[in-house]
């Protein structure tokens, strides 16, 4: 990210540069003119860039999702084993459970062993 928060600000270093240099009274209509056009095209470079660091950005969060996931999937997996559990479901909002009794709801210890096997 650091790659493109510079090649950003190095763009709007040169934008500001062309519009300081666009108010210049001395400046030929023939300067303005291609002033004008490179200021266009460094104002599309840096969208370009600007999308390429959230298309990555989104890659890099899909990524720890997956991985947090296949972790998750893991440990409850091996817990599950451990402690002679036949069936756990997903539960939350949108989770499949409709009534479980709360003594056998086993997120907090899944969780703790997630953030110690992490760390």
């Amino acid at each position: 990210m650091k790659y493109y928060q510079s090649k950003l600000d190095s763009i709007d270093k040169q934008i500001a540069q062309i519009q300081k240099q666009l108010e210049s009274p001395v400046l030929s209509e023939e300067a303005k003119k291609k002033k004008k056009k490179r200021l266009a095209e460094l104002k599309e470079e840096g969208q370009k860039v600007q999308q390429e660091a959230e298309r990555e950005l989104s890659q890099m969060k899909a990524k720890a999702e997956r991985e947090l996931i296949l972790d998750i999937k893991r440990i409850t997996e091996k817990y599950a084993r451990e402690h002679n559990i036949d069936l756990v479901f997903i539960g939350g909002a949108i989770g499949g459970v409709v009534y479980y009794d709360k003594a056998i709801d086993i997120t907090d210890k899944i969780l703790e062993i997630y953030n110690r096997e992490t760390k």
